[in-house]
């Protein structure tokens, strides 16, 4: 067994002196938040462009003077998004792409920067759900849950990273979800990819801060529900404390995240807070909690074993949802 010398007591000393440091700064940066940076002239590219979020995510982008690359799958949802970027005076382009796989993103990459110009932000928002119990689940649609969730990050990244690191300047912005942090019933799919996507961002983060490319960012972002239009009726018993996200304020919030250099956002801020103290909590406490707070989905099941569940409450007015 190795003894325990001078040199690794200064490393130790000099991790803790780091560790509250770094909570000196947090505490002064939430008092005192740094300037958000400006986005005029930037190129922002938006996967999953033709949906709700996507299409908000564009506008809030366009409204700080960048120029907008929305992707997606669906032509016809893409185009109209753009059309709207457009109709309010702001640059914006529209292609067709399936992210899943990687030869189309790829030679859409080099497309995409010949006809307007390198990448500064890549928006990872592309994305589906399914919403319901794994016996149910097909084979088609959990593979399809990670090809759109998590491996389409990895060939956007793969083809827009090289030439952030070129440049020695950039921004990746990973869409996760709540469900990425706290795994959810009936999500166990999404949950699991959402989770995957954590992991990505983190180790991408380390490996760009080893490789010395420090004006690289990573953005992480985590919210609850919102309501896109992904899944059927989202559930909660403290609407006051966790509500439904609306979709204009969840992007603005990512547009926000994204000027500031934020590492990781949950949206609502105080879901962040209780997620974050979840380990520390035995898992009969955990448990509690979970029913106490009654987040999830009513998924798209005919019975169950149990209706207890079916009391909690939705959200009114809304029909549908993403669990991003």
């Amino acid at each position: 067994m190795s003894s325990f010398g001078l040199q690794d007591m200064l490393n130790f000393i000099w991790a803790v002196l780091l560790l509250v440091l770094s909570y000196v700064e947090a505490m002064f940066r939430y008092f005192f938040p740094i300037s958000k940076k400006d986005l005029t002239g930037k190129i922002v590219l938006i996967t999953g462009g033709g949906g709700g979020l996507g299409k908000h995510l564009a506008i809030s982008f366009a409204k700080c003077g960048a120029t907008i690359i929305l992707w997606d799958i669906e032509k016809e949802s893409n185009d109209r998004n753009r059309n709207l970027v457009k109709a309010m005076k702001f640059n914006a382009f529209s292609y067709q792409c399936d992210c899943s796989d990687q030869e189309s993103v790829a030679k859409m990459a080099e497309k995409v920067e010949a006809e307007i110009g390198p990448i500064d932000i890549l928006v990872n928002n592309a994305g589906v759900l399914n919403g319901n119990s794994i016996t149910v689940l097909s084979e088609k649609q959990i593979r399809s849950t990670f090809d759109v969730n998590v491996l389409a990050q990895f060939w956007t990244i793969k083809a827009f990273l090289p030439g952030m690191m070129q440049r020695s300047e950039g921004h990746i912005v990973t869409v996760s979800s709540s469900a990425g942090l706290n795994g959810t019933s009936y999500l166990t799919d999404y949950s699991a990819s959402k989770f995957a996507l954590v992991g990505l961002h983190e180790s991408l983060a380390l490996e760009l801060r080893e490789q010395g490319f420090h004006n690289i960012q990573m953005t992480c972002v985590c919210p609850n529900f919102i309501n896109t239009g992904m899944t059927w009726y989202p559930k909660t018993n403290v609407p006051w404390l966790i509500p439904i996200l609306q979709v204009e304020d969840a992007a603005q919030d990512i547009v926000d995240a994204v000027r500031e250099d934020r590492n990781v956002v949950v949206l609502p801020k105080v879901l962040g807070k209780v997620l974050s103290l979840k380990r520390l909590i035995p898992l009969r406490g955990q448990l509690a909690i979970y029913d106490y707070l009654g987040i999830g989905i009513e998924p798209h099941l005919s019975h169950r074993k149990s209706s207890s569940t079916l009391s909690r409450k939705r959200s009114p007015k809304m029909k549908s949802f993403t669990a991003t």
